[in-house]
């Protein structure tokens, strides 16, 4: 029986745009005179550009998440009225993430096997082998794509939900199978520093770790793909509510599941991932766990027969994209791009900013 993985179901004061001033001059740009793209002809980003309007982005975040009013106008320039925001939710965030090291290895399995506990009961392994199996491709990973890409998510200091990305030449497109993408969790092929998208292989969380939790490693990762260039991020979702659903419609049809044509199947299989419910004026899909993935910014554009072993999902999966929300011109600045992705990690410092994020 092979491995696989997919989404499990459900102490920093907070950084300044200090950071973010680079011993560059604001007329640096990308050299975009060489390159061949829809925007040659267009006016170059510069630096100072870049840096401005990221500033005042995090500016009018922080006002809004702290005060739910716009910081007044003093007349200083932007960057040195941040840290007068940050001074206003100094206090100790409960929820922070940080890279994932060789001592956390431990605490990974077990989130991992917590995590994903009825899926692996269902593996033709003692505890012990899994553990092991678990423990060497960790370790794997963890030498292959350091912390960089694995990331850990903690409550009150304890870990309590990690994600693992890994850069790679497969696009959204390509996804066949959770086994076929990762060489079953080995990552082999999979990984491709001059690759152009993010794959993010696993999310693990722990019941009761927090929707903020989980969009503090989403937001570090969406750091990481701007400072990196990439095209988009994406990975596969359950669809834990498809066989529930699926025996029902077929109930009243007057039929089960098991007597449908494979073409009847699919045919509803692909109904339900197109299913739509309105939340708060806005369209989500149907299936709770894509859902909860929607609001997190993704969009899903291919549903997959075979992705893994998942009941529930009658071992369907579907493919979810994050887009990259930063203008083609500066992600090709690797500069501004850095200006743009840092700004996005010091957002991701704040369990507030990233309430207002998402």
């Amino acid at each position: 029986m092979t491995l696989h993985y997919e989404f499990s179901p459900d102490t920093t004061e907070i950084a300044t745009l200090e950071l973010l001033q680079f011993p560059v001059t604001t007329e640096e740009t990308s050299n975009s005179t060489t390159e061949t793209d829809d925007f040659v002809d267009e006016q170059p980003i510069t630096v100072g550009t870049a840096r401005s309007e990221v500033a005042a982005a995090f500016t009018e975040a922080a006002a809004t998440v702290i005060t739910k009013e716009p910081i007044a106008d003093t007349g200083a320039a932007v960057p040195t009225r941040i840290p007068e925001a940050a001074e206003a939710v100094a206090e100790k965030p409960k929820y922070t993430s940080r890279p994932a090291t060789e001592m956390d290895i431990d605490k990974l399995v077990d989130i991992d096997m917590q995590a994903f506990s009825r899926v692996y009961a269902g593996y033709h392994q003692t505890p012990e082998e899994l553990r092991a199996d678990l423990t060497a491709k960790f370790q794997g990973r963890l030498e292959m794509l350091g912390g960089r890409w694995i990331r850990i998510a903690e409550k009150d200091g304890e870990p309590v939900g990690f994600t693992v990305a890994c850069p790679t030449s497969k696009s959204p497109d390509s996804f066949e199978s959770w086994e076929q993408t990762t060489d079953n969790g080995t990552l082999k092929t999979t990984y491709d520093p001059k690759g152009e998208y993010v794959y993010i292989t696993s999310l693990s969380m722990l019941d009761g770790s927090g929707e903020v939790a989980r969009n503090l490693l989403f937001a570090n990762m969406l750091s990481e793909a701007i400072k990196g260039g990439y095209k988009s991020a994406y990975f596969e979702s359950r669809l834990p509510g498809l066989q529930t659903w699926m025996k029902r419609e077929s109930a009243q049809q007057g039929t089960t599941i098991d007597a449908l044509s494979a073409e009847d199947q699919a045919e509803m299989a692909d109904t339900y991932f197109n299913l739509k419910v309105t939340r708060n004026g806005k369209e989500l899909p149907y299936d709770y766990l894509m859902r909860i993935y929607a609001q997190a910014g993704c969009k899903f554009v291919k549903l997959v027969p075979n992705a893994y072993a998942d009941d529930p999902s009658l071992n369907y999966g579907a493919v979810g994209v994050f887009d990259i929300p930063v203008p083609k011109p500066i992600l090709k600045n690797r500069v501004a791009r850095n200006v743009v992705g840092t700004a996005v990690g010091m957002l991701a410092r704040s369990e507030w900013a990233v309430k207002k994020l998402f």
